[in-house]
């Protein structure tokens, strides 16, 4: 079973999620099962159909890297 061996517990969750769903559990069985929404397990579902396992690897948040460097302050307004 893939969610012993993997190390990430973001997608050892998804994975979990996807079994679920592949059992014949709803969306919000599954959210409910595992404390998130039933829009992100449709979004995982949808992440997987179209990318396979690779699909549920964490995403790239690009909002974290907005912050100066600290050799460049921040200009008063």
């Amino acid at each position: 079973m893939l969610t012993r061996e993997e190390p990430n517990g973001r997608r050892r969750l998804r994975y979990i999620a996807l079994a679920h769903l592949k059992g014949g559990k709803s969306y919000t069985d599954v959210a409910a099962a595992l404390r998130t929404t039933r829009h992100t397990v449709a979004r995982w579902e949808r992440w997987f159909e179209r990318d396979g396992l690779k699909g549920l690897a964490s995403k790239r948040r690009y909002w974290c890297n907005q912050r100066l460097p600290r050799t460049q302050k921040e200009e008063p307004v």
